[in-house]
């Protein structure tokens, strides 16, 4: 099991590492200025139509976008991934949409610019449901799904930050036939800043640390569960290794509470993990974004009830996996460093295991050795 996660996890790194070379040995017969870029945005939404709610009523949403571009000097070529949660007028219900296009972003001149995707639309319904066993009882979301094929156009604006940094605002009305023959229709506004691979040139070029450790704390949320989970507690203690300018090898250490709740008690279970992976930094100015990959080793202890001493019984299952995330890092000095970032945890698991998968928010400081 270890084997399958780190021959993957190697490759990964390897592979990154070749195409983070500023220069390749075989000479160029033509120079290009293509590019690759990342970019975060945060959204609101409207849902117009929405076949849940019999095609009537407005809602409102909020959630994130996260973009994927490879510039050809004559268009941003796009890949975008999106969540949008959207209130419903029964506040114990919920509305989720993911989804995941391609198409293209045309400039139209230096500032403005329009975009077009096509893809997939998921449209989940998340509807309370009480769970009685005896005298307790417990809360949890019954889910519904729809899928739907999904297109978008959208008109922004960017603004340069800097070489490598940028600006968007852009309005983007989406529309969806789902699978069910039901329609759906809706309006993102979103903003963001998006990070990009040309070339920078720092005013004061610093001596490259290659070790480095840092302390991170923050919050995680896990997937569906029987129960309904809260967001807690989430540290960690990370190691990391530069292997290039673009290339930092990593291992840590994290600890993460599991709050769940039913309408008596408070639950808290944990997953401790010990995990090892590549780094892949998107641009070299002051504040750089990455994307980073790892697998590893997760314990997950949970609580399985309350005997007649009173006392929990808190069992050990040991699992295998893999996260994947990306985040930012902002240089104060060479020495001290800022980080935030964001992991989603896949433990290899059984259908029926009760250990979650996890989404983490993490931030922290960094010490350069």
């Amino acid at each position: 099991m270890l084997a399958r996660i780190l021959i993957p996890a190697l490759t990964f790194t390897l592979t990154l590492q070749v195409f983070s070379q500023d220069e390749i040995s075989a000479p160029r017969l033509k120079s290009n200025n293509n590019y690759w870029g990342i970019g975060y945005y945060a959204s609101g939404s409207l849902s117009f139509l929405d076949g849940f709610i019999n095609n009537s009523g407005i809602q409102l949403g909020y959630g994130g976008i996260m973009e994927f571009t490879y510039n050809d000097s004559k268009r941003d070529n796009l890949m975008i991934l999106g969540y949008q949660r959207f209130t419903s007028p029964n506040v114990t219900n919920y509305y989720e949409t993911f989804e995941f296009s391609i198409g293209p972003r045309f400039d139209i001149n230096k500032n403005l610019f329009t975009e077009f995707s096509a893809g997939g639309l998921m449209i989940t319904k998340n509807k309370l449901q009480k769970f009685w066993y005896g005298d307790v009882n417990s809360n949890y979301y019954k889910s519904e799904g729809d899928f739907g094929f999904e297109l978008s156009a959208a008109l922004g604006r960017k603004v340069k930050i800097c070489s490598t940094m940028d600006f968007f605002t852009k309005l983007r009305l989406l529309t969806a036939y789902s699978f069910n023959k039901e329609f759906y229709m809706f309006l993102n506004a979103a903003c963001g800043v998006t990070f990009n691979t040309k070339k920078y040139i720092p005013k004061n070029i610093s001596k490259i640390s290659y070790l480095g450790i840092a302390i991170l704390g923050g919050l995680n949320k896990p997937g569906y569960t029987i129960n309904e989970s809260n967001w807690a507690g989430s540290y960690g203690l990370e190691i990391n290794y530069r292997t290039s300018k673009k290339i930092e090898l990593i291992a840590s250490g994290v600890y993460n509470a599991i709050l769940r709740e039913d309408d008596y008690n408070a639950y808290y279970h944990y997953i401790n993990s010990i995990t090892a992976g590549g780094r892949f930094f998107i641009n070299q100015n002051p504040l750089t974004a990455f994307i980073e990959f790892a697998g590893g080793y997760y314990a997950y202890t949970y609580s399985t009830g309350r005997p007649i001493t009173g006392d929990y019984l808190n069992p050990t299952k040991e699992y295998a996996g893999l996260n994947i995330g990306t985040g930012i890092k902002y240089n104060i000095t060479g020495f001290l460093n800022l980080l935030a970032k964001s992991n989603y945890n896949f433990l290899l698991k059984e259908d029926f295991s009760p250990a979650p998968n996890y989404l983490t928010l993490q931030g922290g400081v960094r010490l350069n050795l």
